[in-house]
């Protein structure tokens, strides 16, 4: 014996030595795929003949192999028995022709472990997310509980001392309502509510939720025309234009007058927003060199809110744009594609006509809000707590429109409608449902989302009526 023969003697032995006490399975696999030989750890596969006999999903091995196991590097694959293993293959000779050893380390426990740490993370995240929302929600609720006390205190006072306190009592508790929309976005990623959203009262709520936070600023708004409607999240698209504002408001020292210019050009919206100096009208304003760019290739210096709006107008199919040089960080012009279908509530042919409708609702308040609501428009209001009741009224005499809300006791409203339109196969189209949850609209139904303002429920049930 040779000792290049002694030494290579040494060298399997150890090697098996190795292959034998492993904690990590491992095979040796002819270039076909047949399991050639495995050690201890590895007995636990059971009789597999073949590497992709191992696996929940052979077809996988499979692409593997024809990609070539050592080029495609270490994969992450489950075993049969459900175990979850990183998978590393190294070539090798076997009996001189070519093989392959294939080692399985098993991860499930550290995938386990990663998990747990990643919920209890994730707890972490909702304990601070809570606090967060009960210190914004609370100042809100603060001022509405005192100026409800101070309306009581003020007995048979003056209409304008109650109205200034409702006023107050009204804007805070559209702060409350905004939290708790963007609560509901939070809970359900990309998600968020997709419809025709008003771009003048997008731009209204903006600059009042800027003059709330800043004080001393002046905003005005022009729009024109005043009926123009784009796609998309009402509550996002409002946190654009107020990331924009409180940006230039930032900007100036909270001593701004900004102005927001809406106009409709070739199929889009288009707002500029920047400081309304010398009364300038900021459609007519070219920037220095007079070209723009988009806000993306700027990087640096924007802002992080002005950043997030860009970022929220990508997601609409928009795009947010700021002057190559000159005015940049105090001029923006937003571009949104226009709704298909462009709607004026002044111009309706069904504005102003009463109709018949039910409402169905089992919470008292918002029922007796959504009566009155209807009621001062004219129209003729009944009302009922449940779905039950509902198909009652449906068949003692016809309604024009009806207006479910989907959580009721007993049949929900979507079950409501469906028996509904099953039984009276005109109401298809003739069925609101009310929702305060982010979810999305059954297909072909009007879903309003609550909260909702007189102008929003009466724009929704005049376009089902005047189709």
């Amino acid at each position: 014996m040779t000792p290049d023969d002694t030494n290579q003697g040494t060298l399997g032995a150890l090697h098996r030595a190795l292959f034998d006490s492993s904690p990590d399975m491992i095979l040796l696999v002819q270039s076909n795929g047949e399991i050639h030989s495995r050690n201890e750890a590895a007995e636990g596969l059971g009789a597999a003949r073949r590497l992709e006999d191992c696996f929940e999903a052979p077809d996988e091995i499979r692409k593997i192999q024809e990609r070539g196991f050592v080029a495609s590097g270490e994969q992450e694959l489950r075993l049969k028995d459900g175990r979850l293993v990183l998978l590393s293959v190294g070539a090798l000779e076997l009996h001189g022709r070519s093989a392959f050893q294939c080692i399985l380390r098993d991860v499930t426990s550290y995938r386990l472990l990663a998990e747990e740490l990643q919920l209890s993370r994730r707890m972490a995240a909702v304990g601070n997310l809570a606090a967060g929302v009960a210190h914004a929600m609370n100042n809100p609720l603060a001022v509405i509980m005192g100026r409800v006390e101070l309306l009581q205190a003020l007995g048979d006072g003056s209409k304008q001392d109650r109205d200034r306190h409702l006023e107050v009592m009204a804007d805070y508790a559209r702060r409350m309502a905004d939290i708790v929309q963007s609560l509901q976005i939070f809970s359900q990623p990309g998600l968020g509510s997709r419809e025709e959203v008003s771009v003048q009262e997008v731009l209204k709520a903006a600059a009042r939720a800027c003059r709330e936070r800043m004080g001393s600023v002046q905003i005005g708004t022009h729009v024109h025309p005043q009926g123009m409607v784009v796609p998309g999240d009402p509550v996002l698209l409002e946190q654009v234009f107020d990331g924009l504002l409180s940006w230039l408001a930032n900007q100036a020292g909270r001593r701004a007058e900004i102005s927001m210019v809406a106009r409709s050009t070739g199929g889009n919206a288009v707002v500029w927003v920047g400081e309304a100096r010398g009364g300038r009208d900021l459609a007519e304003v070219t920037p220095a060199g007079g070209a723009w760019q988009a806000a993306d290739e700027v990087g640096r210096g924007l802002g992080f809110g002005v950043a997030v709006g860009a970022a929220i107008l990508r997601e609409h199919g928009g795009a947010l744009y700021v002057p190559k040089v000159g005015e940049i960080g105090r001029l923006y012009r937003v571009v949104l594609p226009l709704a298909a279908r462009q709607t004026d509530s002044g111009d309706r042919d069904g504005a102003g006509i009463a109709r018949q409708i039910l409402v169905v609702e089992d919470d008292p308040g918002m029922r007796q809000l959504t009566i009155e609501m209807l009621g001062l428009s004219g129209h003729r209001v009944e009302a009922v707590g449940s779905a039950e009741e509902a198909l009652v009224k449906l068949s003692e005499r016809s309604y024009d429109l009806v207006i479910t809300d989907v959580h009721l006791p007993g049949l929900s409203g979507v079950a409501f409608r469906e028996a509904a339109v099953a039984r009276w196969p005109g109401m298809e189209k003739r069925v609101v449902l009310v929702t305060g949850l982010s979810i999305p609209a059954p297909p072909g139904v009007p879903l309003l989302r609550k909260p909702f303002s007189q102008a929003r429920l009466l724009e929704t049930i005049e376009a089902i009526l005047d189709e």
